[in-house]
């Protein structure tokens, strides 16, 4: 579903981001090696302007 999004988003121009992850999605980013596509941010606005 996640990548779902990306690829939709992506497509209209835009991007997928995660602000503010806690510890159990970024350990399953990890290890789904979706960190690599999905960059997290320690804030919204961090998010916003990255």
């Amino acid at each position: 579903m996640v990548i779902g999004c990306l690829k939709s988003a992506r497509q209209a121009g835009g991007d997928l981001r995660i602000a503010q992850p806690a510890a159990q999605i970024t350990l399953v980013l990890r290890l789904s090696n979706l960190d690599r596509v999905l960059k997290s941010y320690g804030s919204t606005e961090e998010a916003y302007s990255g």
